[in-house]
This record gives structure tokens, C-alpha cells and sequence, in this order.
């Protein structure tokens, strides 16, 4: 199964390889506007017909902390052509996958309020493919210098038997890359730290049905 990787689009529409499933780790909307109007409006005449228009079999998404309009109207519910995760999951291919949009509280930003240990506790043991906007804490999480990723998403994956086959996120842009180690870690943010749009799509490709 090929899948590809992205996040932090901030109201950018990139090209994007023929795929069997495109994962997307959040913040799709601009940052120009983040009133839910606005949102809405972009969602419905960009960002659509741009997914419409990609080769790919699925195409799996959660929001992220500049995507405000997510916390009004679920994304499974105003006409986006994608399978929309908020703390539920999907199968595609035999792979388990499951998503959520909560980071650890900055400033006012959206999907910054729930309780972190509980939906990481949430996280199925069984996930083959999980995708969350923030990294956990000390993995590809630095900001100006700093580790600023989820403590409780850490424990959770540290206590999971069997690790995730892949976890994508994105979130920090300064930690894009990719890393091997009790599964394949993808930080998918295709901008860097000043929003210019510098970096690749990431393409893992998964064995199905493990």
C-alpha cells in the first residue's frame, strides 16, 4: 500500500503522486482568516475540488489547530470528499487507522482544550495507523530548541504492546522528516517555520492486511 504524507497545507494546494491512500495531519485552512465563514466558504470551493482531483484510492484527513471550522461542523458533514477522523478510525486495506486532531495548549487556537491523557488513553491498541497533529514529546518536536510534543500521546505509544506500523503528524514544521524506530514516524509538514512551502509529500509504502 503506497500512502502519502502531508500536513500544515495552510491554504496551500500542492501536487500529490498517485497514491493508494493520502493521509493529511491537519491545518488545511488558511491562516489569513480563521473566521469559520471564511473557512467554510474555502473548504467548499478550494479545498474540495482540489481533493476531488487527486488519483488517490482514500484519502484519510483530521484538522489541526488553525482549522476552527472543525470544531463547529464535523468534517464528515459539509461535503468534503474524504474520510474525516476526530477520535474515531477507519480500516482501508486490512490497516487499522485511527486520528486526532488535540495538541497541548498555545495560545488560543482550536482543538487546544480537551484532556490530553484521556484521548491518548483512547488511542486503540490495535492501531496500525494512527495520525494525530502534534508529535509526541521528544520525536521531531523541536521549537526554537525546545521540545514542545505531547507528553501523554509519548506514554501512550510507549505502553501500546505493539507499537503503530506508522504514526503522521506534522504540527511543528521545524521537525519534518521521517524516522525509523518501533514504527515508522512521518512529520509530514510540507512548510517550514516561516510558512514558506518547501517540503515534499512523504510516501511510506505498508504491506496490507498485517
Amino acid at each position: 500500500m503506497k500512502i502519502c504524507c502531508i500536513s500544515d497545507l495552510h491554504g496551500d494546494t500542492i501536487d500529490i503522486q498517485k497514491c493508494d491512500v493520502l493521509i493529511i495531519a491537519g491545518d488545511v485552512c488558511p491562516v489569513t482568516n480563521h473566521a469559520v465563514s471564511y473557512q467554510l466558504r474555502w473548504l467548499d470551493q478550494v479545498f474540495s475540488p482540489w481533493l476531488a482531483s487527486i488519483d488517490a484510492e482514500n484519502i484519510v484527513g483530521i484538522a489541526g489547530n488553525h482549522d476552527f471550522v472543525f470544531e463547529e461542523y464535523r468534517g464528515d458533514k459539509i461535503g468534503i470528499p474524504w474520510i474525516y477522523l476526530n477520535q474515531t478510525g477507519t480500516t482501508i486495506g486490512g490497516l487499522k487507522i485511527y486520528g486526532h486532531p488535540y495538541t497541548p495548549a498555545f495560545c488560543n487556537w482550536a482543538f487546544m482544550d480537551g484532556d490530553l491523557d484521556a484521548i491518548s488513553r483512547a488511542i486503540p491498541i490495535d492501531t496500525n495507523i494512527l495520525v494525530t497533529h502534534g508529535p509526541p514529546l521528544g520525536l521531531m518536536d523541536k521549537a526554537h530548541g525546545e521540545n514542545v510534543g505531547c507528553k501523554h500521546l509519548k506514554d501512550r505509544l510507549d505502553k501500546i504492546p505493539q507499537s503503530p506500523l506508522l504514526h503522521v503528524f506534522g504540527h511543528i514544521h521545524e521537525g519534518y522528516g521521517i524516522k525509523e524506530g518501533k514504527c515508522i514516524s512521518v512529520n509530514a509538514s510540507v512548510k517550514d517555520g516561516t510558512y514558506r512551502l518547501v517540503n515534499d509529500p512523504i510516501v511510506v509504502n505498508l504491506q496490507e492486511g498485517v
